[in-house]
């Protein structure tokens, strides 16, 4: 609603994807098939949310009396973890994935990080500031930087939980066992993007639309196709390959890359190929991830991580957000919402 008012074009993702077996794309009839195979799939991991099994993923679709072995398990289990979380599904708390499903997808034409700087434009942000110590025992909250100190009577902490887990922002006192607890119980999702610039189409297809295909173990990726029609399509990693084809670096992720694009497709990506790179999310030192998601045994983390400290050291963004996590949108609305308790709070400090 936000881009609508200011005139920013955002539009749900197109119909049009396909899907390949090797370098033949399906039909209706096979894409019909699969379909349904993959909502049984669906179904199991429901049955497993509605009798509160707090256990993996891996382990909720493999328990099923139901399971079936598929040529396509391997693709499904791509699709449904590293793909579309970023995680691998033995590390994901099938109860995290049950309540943090949403809606469709949309897109911005003019790229999403265009909508949140609008949105941030007229709010004092200081960048390239490293916080780095918050007190919180006294009537105030102290919080010390690379560039000097703040004192207020509130504080909201939203650092990546992948930043807090690494210890770098200090708390005096120590953050409580409970809350430790939380931290402890989400795990970082890895998330690449490798981007292939093309000079011409190589596929007939809408823009924005996907480009999957069936795969064997666990290394693969998911085409966004050019969206926003800039020539530049994404090729989507996840999960443990994620991290790998980061570790490898931006020429390798490319590399392979456009090799299972080619096995698809054929050598005609070749000759429209421009250029590509590659996200690297999980090694910058700010972000240390993608996102997080709540590892087996531990679904209950978010809402832990959402309780403030003393009243006064509050805690929000996307990872406390239990059903729209590992979203901008889930952050904003987590926000918003930590902004007015705290708002109703200073009064009472």
């Amino acid at each position: 609603s936000y881009a609508r008012e200011i005139g920013f074009a955002v539009k749900p993702l197109p119909y049009g994807n396909s899907v390949y077996d090797g370098a033949q794309a399906l039909d209706r009839e096979q894409l019909r098939a699969l379909k349904d195979e993959f909502e049984q799939r669906q179904q199991r991991l429901e049955r497993a949310c509605t009798a509160r099994r707090d256990i993996s993923v891996a382990d909720a679709l493999s328990a099923s009396r139901s399971n079936r072995s598929s040529q396509w398990t391997d693709a499904f289990n791509l699709w449904q973890g590293p793909v579309s979380a970023g995680i691998d599904l033995n590390d994901w708390s099938v109860l995290d994935w049950c309540a943090s499903r949403a809606g469709e997808d949309w897109y911005a034409h003019a790229v999403f990080g265009a909508l949140i700087a609008n949105f941030g434009r007229a709010i004092p942000v200081h960048l390239r500031t490293w916080a780095e110590l918050i007190s919180w025992s006294g009537r105030a909250v102290e919080e010390k930087n690379d560039r000097g100190s703040i004192s207020a009577k509130a504080a909201i902490v939203t650092i990546p939980v992948s930043v807090l887990k690494a210890g770098f922002l200090q708390f005096t006192p120590a953050l409580p066992n409970w809350k430790l607890r939380a931290l402890d119980g989400m795990v970082t999702a890895h998330y690449t993007k490798v981007l292939l610039k093309f000079q011409s189409e190589i596929v007939e297809q809408p823009h924005g639309s996907w480009i999957a295909h069936k795969v064997d173990g666990r290394e693969g990726f998911s085409y966004w196709y050019n969206p926003g029609g800039h020539g530049v399509t994404h090729a989507i990693a996840g999960g443990s390959f994620a991290l790998e084809l980061e570790l490898a670096g931006a020429d390798e992720a490319v590399d392979v890359a456009l090799s299972q694009l080619r096995e698809i497709i054929g050598t005609s990506v070749d000759e429209a190929f421009v250029e590509g790179t590659a996200t690297v999310w999980s090694q910058d030192p700010y972000a240390r991830g993608a996102w997080v998601q709540a590892r087996p045994g531990h679904a209950d983390a978010r809402g832990a991580l959402l309780r403030p400290l003393a009243g006064r050291v509050f805690f929000a963004g996307e990872a406390n957000h239990d059903v729209v996590p590992t979203t901008a949108g889930g952050a904003a609305i987590v926000g918003d919402a930590v902004g007015r308790h705290l708002a109703g709070a200073i009064g009472r400090l």
